[in-house]
């Protein structure tokens, strides 16, 4: 390395250590105060007054703090996904109140709602409130799409629909570590369900009866447009089709009807049945009239519908599909332009992107639906607990170490002796499995005969091991939730030919670039990704042949893999396994 260049790498390795120091919440572990407000799903019939009126008082801080974020941006000339976020924040608190614990966690597919979510962690006490405000998207720690912080998913948001197979593996994963009452309620919205590796998803939840719970942010409006323009499909028979259960509910702003669904959808969990809750939202029928008149008097601002309608020559008895998840929540002018677009009205915009640049924040702030008649008692009071966040091994941390008695009693093929390499994966994975049965897990796509897993699996009871048919980028994508199950050395393996991960599967490798550990390391995920049939194209199986092409693609990624092995013989590929 010259000079120059060591210039630039010193100055570099500077920047990178003051980013880490500006994030304080980017530590080997973070403690929490936070208001200690659970609502037990298993007991409670249903919510008492003063719980309705805690959870819209936290909503409700959570939506004045998102605001408030994006006034910052603003403020430097940057924007963000506003309506998402919002929409987010009254079920992923409810969300919140029922799964802090270790045997029950969430996550979020639809990422881009990060400061919703961000906003309603720091109402709890997870992350403090100025935090949020001034380091949303220019910091580490709040970064603009869902990371892992205190209090919050261990699952990054990446690309849409990925979480839908994630969230799965990791619900099958607290199912095996902790047995009754674990759970995952995964937050997706009306965009990413229709991608392959979410239906692949839901298929897997609904083979392997995974304890989760979908909940459907349905409101009508995706990147580009509403979904009656992009994709005109009901997702309910189609998920339903895929042996998910949906629990309808008029909508997810509804304290009462939400939990109501939330106690459902638990219980079915329980009996390992997978659900959606999906809000049907309010449309016009022989007994109601849902027209704008209606929607104004419902959210209590008669007067700014009555305005902003008449801005726009546009009748108040219009009749209107009210969606059951509102895009850009409590904003109303925001609001009021995201439910005129799914009715096809004038005035409607689709606030994918929408922001506070060029607004008053103080006039928003203002507004009837961000105001709160009290505080409740529980947020009253100073009391708090602490609630300690620890991060993941870090890269290197040793896993599964076989004892010395158990790999001397291992016989390999002796040298000279012809063999695939996979004669010593399969000791290698036989033997961990037999000596760490409950903490290996294997998913599978119908190769095992060919991959050599299959022994290794004959030590497994069911609930470690998934087989998934050629389902391969849902399969990868469950492995990577499964290491997320549990801080402690696992194994968590996916095994399929390399020729298929390249083109097919790849997808359970990139999630590895945007999982990051709590401590801000890009570390990855605790996974082993095992491909067999790295070989020259013979001829006979003209494309599935061409796998030497995953070299090249390894040799891409190798900065993300913490360690990556081409056996060329059986006692290597043993050694690759047992290190």
């Amino acid at each position: 390395m010259n000079a120059f260049t060591q210039t630039q790498h010193n100055a570099q390795q500077n920047r990178n250590q003051e980013l880490l120091d500006a994030s304080p919440g980017m530590e080997s572990s973070v403690t929490s105060e936070i208001i200690p407000f659970r609502i037990d799903v298993e007991q409670a019939d249903s919510l008492t007054p003063d719980q309705i009126s805690t959870l819209r008082a936290l909503e409700i801080d959570a939506a004045r703090t998102a605001l408030t974020a994006l006034a910052a941006l603003a403020e430097i000339n940057e924007l963000d996904h506003l309506g998402g976020g919002l929409d987010l924040i009254p079920a992923l608190t409810m969300t919140m109140t029922m799964t802090e614990h270790e045997a029950r966690s969430f996550t979020i597919e639809h990422a881009h709602t990060s400061i919703g979510y961000y906003a309603a962690l720091a109402s709890r006490g997870y992350l403090d409130r100025e935090r949020v405000i001034q380091g949303f998207r220019r910091s580490l720690d709040i970064a603009g799409h869902v990371s892992w912080v205190a209090g919050g998913t261990p699952l990054n948001g990446g690309r849409l629909g990925v979480m839908i197979p994630a969230a799965t593996g990791q619900a099958l994963g607290l199912r095996a570590h902790h047995g009754n009452g674990a759970w995952i309620v995964c937050h997706c919205g009306d965009a990413g369900w229709i991608s392959g590796q979410a239906l692949n998803g839901f298929n897997g939840a609904d083979l392997h009866d995974a304890p989760i719970s979908f909940v459907m942010h349905r409101n009508g409006i995706q990147l580009s447009g509403s979904n009656q323009k992009i994709m005109g499909k009901d997702p309910r028979p189609i998920i339903e089709a895929m042996g998910v259960t949906v629990i309808e509910t008029p909508s997810l702003h509804d304290p009462e009807g939400l939990f109501s669904a939330y106690r459902e959808a638990y219980f079915l969990a329980q009996k390992g049945r997978p659900s959606l809750i999906y809000p049907t939202g309010y449309r016009s029928s022989d007994e109601t009239t849902i027209d704008l008149a209606w929607f104004g008097n419902h959210l209590g601002i008669a007067e700014e519908t009555e305005s902003f309608a008449a801005e726009h020559g546009v009748p108040m008895d219009t009749n209107v599909w009210v969606p059951g998840s509102l895009m850009s929540y409590r904003d109303i002018v925001p609001m009021l332009e995201c439910l005129f677009l799914v009715n096809n009205l004038p005035g409607g915009e689709g606030h994918h992107d929408g922001h506070m640049k060029g607004r008053n924040l103080e006039v928003v702030l203002a507004n009837p639906l961000l105001q709160t008649d009290g505080t409740p008692k529980i947020l009253a009071s100073t009391e708090r607990v602490q609630i300690k966040t620890k991060a993941r091994p870090a890269p290197g941390s040793p896993n599964l170490i076989l004892p010395d008695d158990t790999v001397a009693g291992i016989s390999l093929p002796e040298p000279g002796e012809k063999t695939s390499p996979r004669t010593g994966v399969e000791a290698g994975y036989a033997a961990i499995a037999k000596t760490f049965p409950n903490q290996v897990f294997v998913v599978s796509c119908d190769l095992d005969p060919s991959t050599k897993l299959g022994k290794a699996r004959s030590f497994l009871s069911a609930d470690h091991q998934f087989e998934m048919s050629i389902e391969e980028q849902a399969s990868a994508l469950m492995a990577n939730g499964l290491a997320v199950s549990s801080k402690e050395p696992q194994l968590n393996i996916f095994s399929t030919f390399a020729a298929f991960f390249e083109g097919i599967a790849r997808e359970g490798l990139e999630m590895w670039r945007y999982q990051r550990n709590l401590t801000g390391s890009n570390e990855g995920l605790n996974v082993t990704m095992h491909l067999s049939h790295v070989g020259a194209c013979t001829g006979r199986d003209h494309f599935s042949g061409w796998s030497l092409d995953w070299i090249n693609l390894a040799i891409g990624y190798l900065p993300y893999l913490d360690r990556f092995y081409a056996p060329a013989d059986s006692g290597s590929a043993f050694l690759a396994v047992k290190n």
